[in-house]
């Protein structure tokens, strides 16, 4: 609760400003009338979305959250004045909203312009990696079943970055260099 005492608190202020640039959300799980009310001023509302997270309330299996905040991200949306989008799909999920300036900027890698290394011969597993944040290690746990066997038979060794090591703890991941961030750390896996 403080965190969203601390986030309100900034969000007051956000009318002093000529643009405000939100990450998917300003208020998580609160309906959309507290952050219209917060964001509807003069400041320029930027969203940024590069993933599909507006699935987690119109497809959760609670249906009060499917019914209170199911439309919130897409009236959110048609209220943007610019969406930067990470694929296709967000791109048109923000059209169809109603925002009209959707510029999409991929967050994946283009193949074409970065054609993946030649195979040749590989000494030792392969490296699954993952990169993500706290709010999303969650996931870890639901791959874990799968990559397990594939670990244990040497095939592959698994490391996320981004997670703590209690969301870790237990899976087959583990963090690089005992869960600190050095430059260069990616490219030493």
């Amino acid at each position: 609760m403080r965190g969203y005492g601390r986030r309100w608190r900034v969000l007051r202020g956000v009318r002093n400003f000529d643009a405000v640039w939100v990450e998917k959300e300003a208020l998580p799980w609160l309906p959309f009338w507290a952050e219209r009310w917060l964001l509807n001023g003069p400041s320029r509302l930027v969203l940024d979305y590069d993933d599909a997270v507006f699935h987690r309330y119109d497809r959760h299996s609670n249906p009060l959250v499917r019914h209170a905040l199911g439309h919130k991200l897409g009236r959110l949306m048609q209220r943007a004045d610019l969406i930067t989008a990470g694929n296709e799909y967000l791109t048109e999920r923000a059209r169809t909203a109603g925002c009209r300036n959707v510029q999409w900027l991929p967050t994946v890698i283009d193949l074409e312009r970065y054609p993946a290394a030649r195979p040749g011969v590989h000494a030792g597993p392969v490296v699954v990696g993952w990169i993500g944040s706290p709010s999303t290690a969650g996931y870890l746990r639901a791959v874990n079943d799968a990559l397990a066997p594939l670990q244990a038979a040497g095939l592959i060794r698994c490391v996320a970055i981004g997670a703590r090591p209690e969301q870790v703890s237990g899976t087959v991941f583990h963090e690089p260099m005992a869960g600190r961030y050095r430059g260069g750390a990616v490219a030493r896996l």
